[in-house]
């Protein structure tokens, strides 16, 4: 059965002092593919939903076709031992079903009180003749950090894991590469535990998101996850080693590691370092063009494109310092912010709007861009051709108002003199004095209302906090004796029986100091003390009700009061 890989969104909003979490649910149904898919054989389904743990599945709201839907609790499968999300796993069977193509409807189902449903999918049942292609019939393959399952299944589990560097290694700052781990693996494998610490690279900037993909390798499964990284300061950064901790269905423990990975960041040479060099590393192709007339008047603008092309990192390629470069300082006029830039497939595109200062320009002078290739360890300098452009000169403005006579038509009377316009007075000017040129603490007395409000706005902000503090005191604390009373009056058959019980052994440790949260499964507590004590009996207690050996009586009850009330609080 193909394995599900969720992903919780998590959007963290704050205001001053509050927050709020959003968190997602989904349910997906399908009919084992384990099954022999013939025609009227009975059918197992699965169900699985991914939800908080805050958020409490109601096993009697099932339905299926408007018709309520019996199902049995297989388990509850935490996603990774720092996430939140439980994939809890019901079943239930179909009947039998004629030859052909079948749609499985949705299926509704209340999670934290809220009704959520699943996406109808198809089945085919075979003829009975035709031999089923599925593999024989396996538990369901649902780890704690999801791993898809082998396509066969092989005699013997096997689990592996690789570390390794997808790029340059050594790394100048400003290059990328990839950290990929790799499980390779065989069989049902349910993962415990993992410590992947290329995943969260201190020392190295992370790029996007953690990329996941699934793929095989001869008979092993490939399950690979990878991070891309950005190298920003010099240094040694060294990860791991690297493990992960498995149980095998057949209830084999598998331990895998992989060696430690060291990420060199070697610092850029200063030797031959040219003055044009602002950080592209690379290997570059560059050009500079005019955008539009070469045609321009003093102090109009015009538009340069600079395009640069090549193998590297173009989003961290700056555009060259022109007011540095000959021929440029004091004969033109730039932005004071230079432009972003806009990457157009392999492009890197600039557009700089310029300004000539004199009618003696002539060109655009050529326009230096260098990089350092890392491939072979050297600055390379690159030089655009020159712009031939024409500067014409400011047209001459009429002084003082005066009009030039109109030249006159034969046979016109056009007075000879035209009266120079009166001068007009701008009102509202004043003369400015010394306390003019220095700031003033209250320019108005209008200013004086900020203080009002600031004290108004910081009493709500207190008294929301107060409120919120209040609330969260008012909560109600479980605690492990009502847990554990609550799982004794609970049939000892009901998968709520056994949530109960584990959660108020975890929950009593946590109220003796023995663990920090009850968000850890039984393997993993400690075989020494009060939490080794727990640890044999929930074991045991998981054995008796996956293997079918034995069964839940008195005795084994009596013996959980025993331990229970042996782990009191001092």
């Amino acid at each position: 059965m193909v394995a599900r890989l969720i992903c919780l969104l998590a959007f963290l909003a704050f205001f001053n002092p509050l927050f709020l979490w959003a968190q997602d649910v989904k349910v997906t149904a399908e009919v084992d593919p384990n099954n022999a898919m013939v025609e009227n054989a009975p059918l197992t389904t699965t169900i699985m939903i991914t939800h908080p743990n805050t958020l409490k599945v109601d096993p009697n709201s099932f339905i299926l076709e408007k018709s309520p839907l019996k199902v049995e609790f297989v388990r509850d499968v935490r996603i990774s031992p720092a996430s939140n999300l439980l994939i809890s796993i019901y079943q239930f069977v179909l009947k039998g079903q004629p030859k052909g193509l079948h749609i499985l409807p949705p299926i509704r189902v209340k999670v934290g009180g809220k009704q959520y449903e699943s996406i109808a999918s198809t089945y085919e049942i075979l003829d009975k003749k035709t031999p089923s292609a599925s593999s024989p019939n396996l538990p369901p393959t649902l780890p704690s950090r999801p791993l898809p399952t082998t396509p066969s299944p092989p005699v013997q589990p096997a689990l592996q894991l690789e570390a390794l560097v997808d790029g340059p290694n050594p790394m100048y700052p400003g290059q990328r590469a990839k950290l990929v781990y790799r499980y390779l693996f065989s069989g049902s494998i349910e993962l415990s535990k993992e410590y992947l610490p290329m995943l969260e690279p201190k020392g190295l900037r992370k790029i996007g998101d953690t990329e996941i993909s699934d793929y095989t390798r001869g008979n092993l499964s490939v399950h690979e996850i990878s991070q891309e990284v950005e190298a920003v300061d010099p240094g040694a950064f060294s990860f791991g080693p690297s493990y992960a901790e498995g149980l095998a269905y057949s209830k084999t423990k598998l331990h895998v590691e992989a060696p430690a990975i060291t990420v060199t960041v070697k610092p850029l040479p200063t030797d031959g370092r040219p003055a044009s060099f602002n950080g592209a590393i690379g290997n570059f192709t560059f050009k500079a063009s005019l955008m539009g007339s070469g045609e321009v008047n003093v102090g109009d603008k015009f538009s340069l494109a600079i395009d640069i092309s090549g193998k590297g990192v173009l989003e961290n390629v700056p555009l060259p310092d022109l007011c540095c470069q000959p021929g440029f300082s004091g004969r033109f006029r730039s932005n004071d912010l230079p432009p972003a830039g806009e990457i157009q497939g392999t492009v890197k595109h600039f557009t700089v709007e310029l300004r000539p200062l004199s009618e003696d320009i002539k060109e655009v002078p050529s326009i230096e861009f260098s990089y350092f290739n890392p491939e072979i360890q050297k600055y390379v300098i690159l030089q655009s051709s020159p712009i031939p452009i024409k500067v014409n000169p400011i047209k001459t403005q009429i002084p003082d108002g005066n009009i030039p006579a109109a030249k006159s038509q034969p046979g016109e009377n056009v007075p000879s003199n035209i009266n120079k316009p009166a001068l007009i007075e701008i009102e509202g000017n004043y003369v400015l004095d010394q306390a003019s040129l220095h700031n003033q603490l209250f320019a108005s007395w209008l200013d004086l209302l900020i203080i009002p409000l600031a004290i108004i706005l910081l009493f709500v902000q207190i008294q929301l906090r107060r409120d919120f503090l209040k609330r969260k005191l008012q909560l109600k604390k479980e605690h492990s004796s009502e847990i554990f009373a609550q799982a004794m009056q609970t049939p000892s058959n009901s998968p709520l029986f056994f949530h109960l019980l584990n959660k108020a052994f975890l929950l009593r440790l946590v109220e003796k100091g023995e663990l920090d949260s009850i968000d850890l499964a039984p393997e993993n507590l400690s075989t020494q003390g009060a939490a080794g004590l727990v640890r044999a009996f929930l074991l045991n207690l998981e054995e008796i009700r996956f293997s079918g050996k034995g069964r839940i009586d008195q005795s084994l009850l009596k013996e959980a009061e025993n331990l229970f009330h042996k782990l009191s609080l001092k």
